[in-house]
């Protein structure tokens, strides 16, 4: 997935510099009408400063101009822009930095679980260690309430970087300040609250920072917990993967089929069997009529490993490690 570019400017001829420039460099610029403007942190705003007045700091990546004076320098202070672009003469400069942001971003995947202890963390954490190859896998815990993978993965958030930290930040850190600042497993790193300071980050700040991750990283995985949201959806549709996962019981089918019923794009279901429940999976699916799913048997074992320091999904020939990588496999990871 590639970043998108809005520009903000309602000077002609300066909108027809920049336009060119940008067919020059093959990016696509929407468009941004500055009385009806939704900041969105998964866009690049280029904006005249003119029309800046009532946006807040960090809002706007680039200043555009024909004439630049004082005043666009202290506005560009002002909103901690990165750039102030003067055309014409820096018709070149600009076709470069556009075409320096033409990078892939990594795979992302969100993973949800339909009811309480349903297993997204142990998933999230086994996911992100079948990442072998890479080896720089990341998970971002939206789970705040009740957070599992601190405990999963034994991490220390002492001197790392945690959700209070970037919330308090005036702006973001750059990909690489973020991603080498979170605490790392080896394998994964991991964006999580700290053991100290509990703080609940705006939408803002996790968009930001799930955007600037996968700058850095191979694979970006969101630990959604059961919290839904306009923002857990808005973070899933733009994932290459949502994975919804449910015990295999009256209840848990029951909440995954008001689940399914909203169609975001690519999913796949873990039906998670418990020996508690007499509904079998087969049933389940046609039911359900799904398509595509796995079954995941539960381990006791898994309890007494993660009792003892193993992480979920180490064990290279556990059924856990075996569906992770299968998932990694459908992603056409490596």
């Amino acid at each position: 997935m590639k970043p998108e570019f809005g520009l903000l400017c309602d000077d002609a001829q300066l909108s027809r510099l920049v336009l060119q420039v940008a067919a020059d460099a093959g990016v696509e610029l929407a468009i941004l009408d500055s009385k009806n403007l939704t900041l969105n942190p998964d866009l690049i705003i280029m904006a005249q400063p003119e029309l800046t007045a009532d946006l807040k700091p960090g809002s706007v990546q680039a200043l555009i101009t024909s004439n630049l004076t004082e005043q666009v320098w202290q506005e560009a202070n002002r909103l901690v822009a990165k750039q102030v672009i003067e055309l014409p003469a820096a018709s070149n400069w600009l076709e470069s930095w556009l075409r320096s942001h033409q990078t892939n971003l990594s795979l992302l995947v969100t993973i949800r679980s339909v009811t309480s202890s349903g297993g997204a963390s142990i998933l999230s954490c086994a996911l992100a260690q079948a990442d072998t190859a890479q080896q720089n896998s990341v998970l971002i815990d939206l789970d705040f309430w009740r957070s599992n993978l601190l405990l999963l993965t034994g991490l220390e958030q002492t001197k790392a970087v945690s959700w209070h930290q970037l919330e308090l930040m005036n702006s973001a850190p750059s990909a690489s300040a973020l991603y080498e600042g979170l605490p790392s497993q080896g394998i994964f790193k991991l964006l999580t609250q700290s053991r100290t300071s509990f703080t609940i980050p705006s939408n803002d700040t996790i968009l930001t920072a799930i955007n600037l991750l996968r700058e850095k990283s191979s694979l970006v995985i969101v630990d959604q917990g059961t919290l839904r949201n306009e923002l857990t959806n808005q973070i899933s549709r733009k994932a290459d993967l949502e994975i919804l996962v449910s015990p295999c019981t009256l209840l848990g089918v029951d909440a995954l089929k008001r689940e399914l019923a909203e169609t975001r794009g690519k999913q796949l279901v873990i039906l998670r069997q418990v020996s508690r429940s007499d509904l079998k999976v087969r049933d389940a699916v046609d039911f359900l009529n799904l398509n595509n799913f796995v079954s995941l048997q539960s381990d006791e074992k898994l309890i007494r490993d993660i009792a003892d320091g193993v992480l979920p999904g180490e064990r290279k020939h556990s059924q856990l490690a075996k569906v992770s990588r299968s998932i990694l496999d459908l992603l056409g990871v490596q």
